[in-house]
């Protein structure tokens, strides 16, 4: 893969929806006079390095899985344009959650061992989002999923591993930057409804109509604010 691949998989215009999470939290963090660069930047690491595991399979997998045909309309997939083979690309996504999973090992130096089934989870979801017998992103659960990994996990767990105590403010914020990440995929979803519906991808979109995801939108942003 050429250098220009490797950061075009890695989508880096979409990398505010891991990061801002934590930032929001590592300033609610700082707010309450309980801030810590370190586990700040693990926390960080870990956000960051899982949301480009996840651009590396979703390029991947919706290649295998016939999702990535000749009309679609987002970003170029370098997969299924023929510009790179598929191995590279799975290979990345390996390296990427590797990266992600070290980065939450550091966390145990400031954090209980309990956190270890977390991980576990967001490592599993990096692929259960577009791979394995039942992707959430085909099934119409890609919304949830969201919610939690860039909006309720990143935001209540990094105040959490700076605090020892998770709080009604990081549940509250949470909810809310969850609910603006939600809305990105709405807008993807919205603009591949017709791909989506032709290669039997179940997205919300798809199952409510292009009214229902604009009206969910609206009131998204309405409940953010």
């Amino acid at each position: 893969m050429k250098c220009s691949d490797i950061i075009s998989v890695a989508r880096p215009k979409t990398l505010a929806a891991s990061s801002s999470p934590v930032i929001l939290a590592s300033a609610l963090a700082y707010y309450d006079k309980v801030f810590n660069l370190i586990p700040a930047l693990l926390c960080l690491g870990v956000a960051l390095f899982a949301q480009i595991a996840s651009n590396y399979a979703n390029d991947y997998f919706d290649f295998k899985n016939g999702m990535d045909g000749d009309g679609r309309l987002g970003p170029e997939r370098i997969v299924a344009s023929g510009k790179t083979e598929a191995k590279p690309v799975l290979i990345g996504a390996l390296i990427f959650l590797t990266l992600s999973c070290l980065c939450g090992l550091g966390l145990l130096f400031y954090a209980p061992w309990w956190i270890i089934p977390i991980g576990v989870v967001i490592a599993l979801c990096v692929f259960g989002y577009s791979a394995g017998p039942f992707p959430l992103s085909h099934h119409a659960l890609g919304d949830i999923a969201v919610l939690l990994f860039y909006g309720l996990v990143p935001v209540c767990f990094t105040y959490f591993v700076m605090t020892g105590h998770f709080s009604t403010d990081s549940l509250w914020y949470a909810i809310g930057i969850g609910l603006l990440s939600v809305n990105i995929l709405i807008v993807n979803n919205y603009r591949d409804v017709v791909q989506d519906r032709a290669t039997g991808k179940s997205t919300t979109i798809v199952l409510f109509g292009r009214k229902a995801g604009l009206a969910v939108y609206l009131l998204n942003v309405a409940a953010a604010a």
